[in-house]
């Protein structure tokens, strides 16, 4: 990454940790010669914080571009629908569970992320992407 863009994450991921309910599970810190570092790398940041947390807080919806992901622990499936109907639109969401779990007939977490989501997949993490002339994004409903 850039020394633009690694800041900017920096920026980011300060932004939440530092609100209300956010706890940073992983431990590494960035060092002072990450910072001096040509390739401007900085190590993986993973946070948690509660369903009821991350629906009232805006703040905690926004992206965090670079190696970061924030969890958002829900206490069942109520709780993951209403999550998924204040999630903005994004490019792919992953759902992982049984056949059962993620039917689209029947899960109605699967047909709300199918209004939400450009691409959903079952059991599996989003490839790469590559900016270029072949990529397509936000093809409502694909499933995977």
């Amino acid at each position: 990454m850039t020394h633009g863009i690694r800041n900017q994450f920096l920026d980011s991921i300060k932004r939440v940790s530092n609100e209300s309910g956010v706890e940073k599970v992983t431990t590494k810190e960035i060092e002072a010669q990450d910072l001096d570092d040509v390739a401007a790398r900085v190590p993986g940041v993973v946070f948690s914080v509660t369903a009821s947390k991350w629906i009232q807080n805006e703040i905690l919806r926004e992206e965090m571009f670079g190696p970061a992901t924030l969890l958002v622990e829900c206490e069942d499936e109520n709780e993951m629908i209403e999550v998924a109907k204040v999630l903005d639109g994004q490019l792919t969401a992953s759902v992982f569970g049984s056949i059962e779990d993620i039917d689209t007939t029947k899960s109605e977490l699967s047909r709300t992320l199918c209004n939400r989501v450009g691409r959903l997949i079952f059991n599996d993490w989003p490839t790469g992407v590559e900016v270029c002339d072949a990529m397509v994004h936000g093809v409502r409903n694909s499933l995977h």
